[in-house]
């Protein structure tokens, strides 16, 4: 009896050591992922204010160029109103300052760097909100919807269109004494410059080219309608 007496005791001990060591394990396992999730946590929280900031610049830029294209926008409309029309008196300076504009736009600068990394990195399933990484996921796609396409379209009519029809139709005067003043260039080829308001070619060019500086803007308020979507997400998920 007293031995099977001390057997007992030995294996309340040995079972109280184990548990013991258990509880041990358990603690450090939960501190271990309490230290773990803090990071990921602390991680998430720097993910999302470069994510905040990023979007806001791209939202800014994007206002800005809406704002450069609508002044663009009133200066083009400016020539329909001498298209047609003898204009008698049109100046020569007047003429170029106004055609100057139809060869100019403003597109945005969009900024993907830190997102892209995100991406490509794997770290965006730190963001725990599902709808806010797919807002992120589909924002390329966004990009090409409302960015790149009316950006192509632009850049088509300007190449296939504008340019060919300004080659024959009027002097590039203007043009190269902007882009080099130092060459101080006088064209011979200025006298006929009214000629080419009398072409229905023409108005229909201008025409396009407000259409084209309408629809890129349209496309834009778009981008900035989504992007204040992803913002509203952002806000919400650094506040929890």
């Amino acid at each position: 009896m007293i031995k099977e007496n001390k057997v007992s005791k030995y294996l309340l001990y040995a079972i109280g050591e184990i548990v013991l060591v258990v509880i041990g394990i358990l603690i450090a396992l939960s501190i271990n992922n309490w230290n773990e999730n803090r990071k990921n946590n602390d991680k998430e929280t720097a993910i999302l204010l470069n994510l905040k900031t990023e979007f806001e610049t791209n939202k800014e830029d994007l206002i800005e160029t809406i704002g450069r294209n609508s002044e663009k926008y009133n200066l083009v409309k400016k020539i329909l109103s001498f298209t047609g029309q003898p204009n008698d008196n049109l100046t020569k300076e007047t003429s170029d300052e106004m055609i100057y504009n139809i060869f100019t736009g403003h597109s945005a600068d969009i900024s993907t760097g830190f997102i892209n990394d995100l991406l490509n990195s794997g770290n965006i399933y730190l963001i725990k909100s599902d709808s806010l990484r797919n807002q992120l996921t589909n924002w390329e796609k966004e990009l090409i919807d409302y960015k790149i396409e009316s950006e192509d379209d632009f850049k088509t009519f300007y190449n296939t269109i504008l340019i060919p029809f300004m080659v024959k139709n009027y002097s590039y005067e203007i043009r190269v004494n902007i882009v080099l003043p130092d060459l101080k260039f006088n064209s011979t080829f200025t006298d006929d410059y009214k000629s080419i308001y009398k072409l229905r070619e023409f108005e229909n060019i201008v025409i396009t080219k407000l259409a084209l500086l309408d629809y890129v803007n349209n496309s834009y308020k778009s981008l900035i309608a989504i992007i204040d979507q992803i913002l509203l997400q952002i806000e919400k998920e650094i506040k929890k």
